[in-house]
């Protein structure tokens, strides 16, 4: 036997065999539908290459059946009771013709949609043929004939409600592509879109490799797959290779553009990305990134344009008008993104991330009764975490600590290996006064990371809150000797409550030596170590010159004794009754003065019992020399004023200081008692001079005239030109000799 020639069998198309082939194969779904599936593309059906194909033969008898049927309609056309053969035959053909590819291309293989109509046409010729055959084969062949009928329905109808399960759910359509057609390229793309969307990552990159390798040139698979590869080179190969295949794949542009632009590539980033857009004018995300990136190299004007641009072309885009609301608000204006963060709520009410936004902006104007409403209306769309955790600040920052602590153990119970939000509760239960419960999270928190700074520090403000105050010193010291934090600013606040902690243990010489390590951090001039009441106030906020405070601590340590001169503070940080100066070098002038009936007063706390809470007296003459000599060095003293029987204002009065000399001495007549605090204004340098007259005046006020004489002259001998200081030191003169005469 003599094959033909291999050149002879292409000269019938591939193309034409494949077609006819098709025909048969959608027949053979009407009379068996065993092998069913949602998408028939990309080689589910092979190629019908060659004419000795067995599929041929399919093609064949399908084309014999078709002319026999012709060929009965015609002879019928006169009989009336052969019209249904001509019925069945137009229902079954012409309804397929426009899929049939014979007069234009579709674009698909198999589609078992379209069989729809066929089918009923296909249902009236075998009513026909039944009939016919029940005729000829006598009553036994009928009933026999009949029985096969039923059996066949019953199997169709337990393959219909088989079908129907797998139309149930999205995953179980496309595991059933996945089992129906394992060699079809289109079933595993979209199955693994479908692991990729559920976060299985690697079961969706098994099936995106699958499809490259059952057909190479799928552009969107490549792609995709370049989501899902973690490493940035092999991602940018798959991206370009997608491009490759298809130039105009806006989404493999827009990807390849975000990858260069976070490797600082931005020229080729900009220039992909507008390509996305050109290709791609309705994709909402281009225009989102391209802006983003102009807003990095702070082309502001081009990505307000850009975004513009977009809600023009993708209006109902909600993450659109999110990410313009938040661009608004880097850029100040905050009224317009409310704005655009309310549009994106209103074209898509489930946009938890813009009602968050939304709330965080209320929250930054101070709104938080609006904030909350914005937050509860987030966490009523989905309970997560980046809900839960600004509505717990916001409470926390509000005082409502049980409300802050609900929301946080939520968040932990759905992230519990956060550290962030275990600290966080930790924090809420200290504040709340559970500090057992909070000690217990933080130490869980320490023993998974021991480098966590603010878990030392939460660890020393319970203890230091419980009294313990050798336990938070050792709290702090491992934060300061095993974790070394390279952060100026952490060094600084761990040397500052430090410093606080030994003060409360008297060691006074070892807290000024780490205030000063705390204020040297910081570039602080000069700050007073101070203990306030429990909740009162901030320790960082009574301003001396360093030296003066020094000496006044040093000398005092000895003695251990301790009073309290009123100061003032910022808005909402203290109050003014809590500052700690060492009370030995008043005693004598308190005694003298008492005789004298001098109206001036300061408030005096005595420890452990070592003297009378009533209110001491300090010498009126000189505060009004310290406040002359403090006019003319421009510093701006503050005097707080207390009016009896609601003649004025508690608040502090800051005016120069020699209009006070005057008032200060009406004062007295009235019976007004005046408290005199000194601070010097934010920014005053404290040179050598300056703290040597501070601490002249400190210890003159003090009367320890000889100390401050020293301090004046190494004053003189740093500025020796200076005639102020040398007037000042003859002043000095006079006032010891006043005062030895006096007896004080």
């Amino acid at each position: 036997m003599v094959w033909p020639s291999p050149d002879w069998c292409c000269v019938l198309p591939c193309r034409f065999l494949t077609y006819c082939y098709l025909l048969a194969f959608n027949a053979g779904l009407l009379l068996a539908p065993v092998v069913l599936c949602y998408d028939w593309q990309v080689g589910s059906i092979p190629l019908v290459e060659s004419v000795w194909d067995v599929r041929n033969i399919a093609a064949l008898l399908l084309g014999v059946v078709m002319v026999c049927l012709c060929l009965h309609c015609l002879q019928s056309l006169q009989g009336v009771l052969e019209r249904e053969v001509i019925v069945g035959v137009l229902f079954l053909v012409f309804p397929f013709i426009p899929a049939s590819n014979l007069f234009f291309r579709v674009g698909f293989v198999v589609a078992e949609r379209i069989l729809y109509m066929p089918s009923m046409g296909f249902c009236i010729l075998v009513v026909h043929g039944l009939n016919r055959l029940c005729a000829l084969v006598g009553r036994w062949g009928a009933a026999a004939l009949t029985v096969s009928v039923l059996l066949l329905l019953l199997l169709f109808s337990w393959k219909t409600v088989q079908q129907n399960q797998i139309w149930l759910s999205r995953e179980a359509l496309f595991r059933s592509g996945i089992q129906t057609l394992p060699h079809n390229a289109k079933v595993h793309y979209n199955y693994a879109n479908f692991l990729k969307d559920q976060g299985r990552s690697h079961a969706a990159i098994h099936h995106y490799q699958t499809a490259l390798r059952l057909y190479p040139r799928h552009a969107s698979a490549m792609n995709n797959l370049g989501t899902l590869t973690r490493h940035l080179e092999e991602a940018e190969r798959y991206y370009r290779r997608a491009l490759e295949i298809n130039p105009q794949h806006n989404r493999a542009l827009f990807n390849l553009g975000n990858l260069l632009k976070s490797k600082g590539k931005e020229e080729e980033a900009e220039r992909l990305l507008r390509d996305s857009i050109l290709y791609g004018s309705h994709f909402a995300d281009a225009y989102s990134s391209l802006a983003s990136l102009f807003a990095e190299q702070k082309r502001f004007a081009e990505a307000n344009e850009i975004y513009l641009q977009g809600i023009e072309n993708c209006p109902d885009s909600s993450d659109l008008h999110n990410n313009y609301g938040v661009f608004l608000v880097d850029t100040g204006e905050s009224d317009r993104a409310a704005v655009h963060y309310q549009n994106a709520v209103r074209l898509k009410p489930t946009h938890y991330v813009a009602m968050v936004n939304l709330g965080r902006l209320l929250r930054s104007s101070t709104d938080n009764k609006q904030a909350e409403a914005w937050y509860k209306r987030a966490l009523q769309v989905v309970r997560k975490v980046e809900i839960l955790t600004p509505l717990g600040a916001l409470y926390y920052n509000t005082g409502r600590y049980e409300e802050a602590l609900q929301i946080y153990r939520e968040a932990a119970s759905l992230k519990p290996d956060s550290a962030d939000i275990l600290l966080a509760l930790a924090q809420v239960l200290a504040m709340a006064g559970r500090t057992k419960e909070a000690e217990e999270i933080t130490f869980g928190i320490l023993s998974k990371n021991a480098s966590c700074i603010e878990c030392h520090r939460l660890l020393s403000a319970i203890y230091s809150k419980r009294g313990s105050h050798n336990e938070a010193l050792d709290a702090l010291e491992k934060a300061l000797l095993h974790l070394s934090p390279t952060d100026v600013g952490v060094l600084a606040e761990l040397h500052f409550s430090k410093g606080n902690q030994l003060r409360e243990m008297n060691l006074l010489e070892q807290a000024f030596e780490r205030r000063y390590l705390s204020d040297s951090q910081r570039g602080v001039s000069a700050q007073l170590p101070v203990r306030f009441p429990e909740g009162r106030g901030s320790a960082d906020t009574c301003q001396i010159p360093r030296g003066a405070c020094q000496r006044r601590y040093l000398s005092d340590s000895q003695r251990g004794v301790a009073a309290q001169i009123p100061v003032r503070f910022p808005e909402g940080r203290g109050s003014a009754d809590t500052c700690q100066i060492p009370r030995g070098a008043w005693q004598r002038r308190y005694l003298s003065d008492s005789q004298r009936g001098v109206s001036a007063q300061i408030p005096v706390r005595f420890p452990e019992g070592r003297g009378s809470a009533a209110t001491c007296q300090i010498p009126r003459g000189a505060c009004q020399r310290r406040y002359l000599s403090d006019s003319q060095r421009g510093v701006a003293a503050q005097l707080p004023v207390r009016f009896p029987e609601g003649r004025g204002s508690a608040a502090t009065c800051q005016i120069p200081r020699g209009a006070w000399q005057r008032s200060y001495l009406s004062d007295s007549q009235r019976g007004v008692a005046a408290q005199i605090p000194v601070r010097f204004p934010e920014g005053r340098s404290l040179n050598a001079t300056s703290i040597c007259k501070g601490v002249f005046w400190l210890l003159r006020s003090q009367g320890n005239y000889s100390l401050a004489r020293l301090y004046y002259q190494k004053a003189l001998q740093l500025t020796p030109g200076s005639k102020l200081l040398k007037e000042n030191l003859a002043k000095l003169d006079r006032l010891e000799k006043r005062h030895n005469e006096s007896g004080g």
